[in-house]
């Protein structure tokens, strides 16, 4: 582990001030009203709304996660990493002991993350940009909206909430109706989104170097903030407080007001940095070939390092049990370490594709390079089960009360498959 401790010297926000603050004549060119700064209001965007925001509270169910604080809990998986932290992690086991069994498979377009709720599937294919609805207990279509460009790689995933499913595209941000998966409205974006959050009735969500929040309901823009750099990761989401990264940065942002709070470069990193885990008091960013934590509370000071993992960390740590799980495909490893120090608890050798995620006291991952779904202790990485496929597996898991959701998309092939794992 190494430990890159950073006093105010260290600090690099400043630096990025400057930059935004000598680019801001041509940058920000054409917003009205704006000031020069690490996040600037740029009311009079092309997007529609007023500029204003209202108030937020925070609704999520607290529950006790073991790890000193309360996390929302879930029967489905509603959102990218499970839950507005980015966690990775559902409090509740998977519903029945012992390796599963197929149920059922389908056929789909390459898909990102498989978000399951109300015993419906959403998937976002990326590219031909299709949104799909499926039963998540036979695999039969309830509806497809085919409306949204081509997804960019890494964004192929939605956001939920009770009324509709929400979506990035390359031109606007789609909100879709969960019954009938008809179009409610579309907010238009000058370059392609990332991939969106929404929590209390506001959507979060990146459209190029500007960050959004949207009204579910109406479509309209509460505010906007330019970064200067470019974000594609949705951020966690935590009280008052919306965490995200840009490129190599990771910035803290009211959440009413979209003022930024403080902003930070992670020593040594460069794009890619993973999208932000916050979990008892602590955020831990992948960037790019070590996991860091850092405290929200100060502003961001830096906790500790990983030793370096010899490649890039493409996708977020899962953050459950004490321990802070993450996959290197390009080494073949998955690690686990210990959420407080740093310090490697265990590491076994896995092809992850996505993140690894957890449910009870399991790590499941799938690995790209054997094609099999993986379950594995948290506690010391020995394995519980594997099932084998015949395809290849190139999408992370996702865990519900009673099922495993897993795809795959074959080399070269726009077409891949979508499997339904149970009980036996």
């Amino acid at each position: 582990m190494t430990g890159h401790e950073r006093g105010d010297s260290g600090r690099s926000w400043a630096s990025r001030r400057r930059f935004l603050s000598a680019m801001g004549a041509t940058a920000i060119s054409g917003f009205a009203g704006c000031s020069t700064g690490l996040l600037d209001d740029v009311a009079g965007t092309d997007a529609s709304g007023d500029g204003t925001a209202g108030a937020v509270s925070d609704d999520s169910t607290p529950t006790v996660d073991g790890m000193g604080g309360p996390k929302e809990e879930h029967a489905g998986w509603p959102r990218y990493h499970y839950d507005s932290w980015n966690t990775g992690h559902r409090t509740a086991p998977l519903g029945f002991d012992g390796a599963p069994t197929v149920e059922w498979e389908v056929a789909v377009g390459g898909v990102g993350t498989i978000v399951a709720d109300g015993g419906t599937l959403y998937l976002a294919e990326g590219e031909n940009g299709a949104v799909r609805a499926v039963d998540d207990a036979s695999g039969e279509e309830e509806w497809v909206y085919d409306a949204v460009e081509k997804l960019e790689l890494g964004v192929e995933t939605v956001a939920l909430d009770d009324e509709a499913v929400y979506v990035g595209g390359t031109t606007a941000i789609h909100a879709i109706d969960r019954a009938s998966g008809e179009r409610r409205w579309t907010f238009d974006v000058s370059t392609p989104a990332s991939a969106p959050v929404v929590a209390d009735g506001t959507i979060y969500v990146g459209g190029g170097e500007l960050l959004f929040a949207i009204d579910a309901a109406s479509g309209d823009r509460q505010w906007a903030l330019r970064t200067g750099v470019r974000i594609r990761n949705p951020p966690a989401v935590v009280d008052d407080t919306l965490y995200l990264t840009a490129q190599a940065w990771l910035i803290a942002v009211d959440r009413a007001s979209g003022e930024e709070r403080w902003s930070l470069k992670p020593e040594g990193a460069t794009p890619p940095v993973t999208a932000p885990v916050y979990r008892a008091g602590r955020l831990y960013v992948g960037a790019p070939t070590h996991v860091h934590a850092y405290d929200p509370a100060a502003e961001g000071d830096h906790l500790w390092s990983t030793e370096t993992l010899n490649q890039v960390v493409y996708d977020s740590p899962a953050v459950a049990h004490g321990q802070v799980f993450t996959g290197v495909a390009l080494v073949d490893k998955l690690h686990a370490f210990d959420a407080g120090s740093g310090e490697r608890t265990w590491q076994r050798d896995v092809t992850v594709a996505g993140s690894p995620v957890v449910a009870g006291e399991t790590v499941y991952c799938t690995d790209e390079n054997y094609a099999e779904l993986r379950a594995l202790d948290a506690n010391d990485g020995s394995d519980h089960w594997r099932v084998a496929f015949d395809g290849r597996l190139n999408v992370q898991p996702t865990v519900t009360d009673d099922r495993i959701y897993v795809a795959g998309l074959e080399l070269g092939n726009t077409e891949g498959t979508l499997y339904a794992l149970g009980a036996r």
